[in-house]
């Protein structure tokens, strides 16, 4: 919803300010998509 609001709100003025801020969203989420170590979720057996 918010980013059709956004979209509908800006086209107008910035065509292109819904892919900025997707782009951003997007390297503000790699650091978290990459920066798990594997085996470190909660399926991983315990260490003995």
């Amino acid at each position: 919803m918010i980013i059709s609001e956004t979209y509908f709100a800006s086209r107008a003025t910035v065509p292109g300010l819904v892919w900025v801020a997707g782009a951003a969203l997007y390297l503000f989420c790699l650091p978290l998509l990459f920066g798990r170590k594997p085996g470190s979720g909660m399926n991983a057996a315990p260490k003995a």
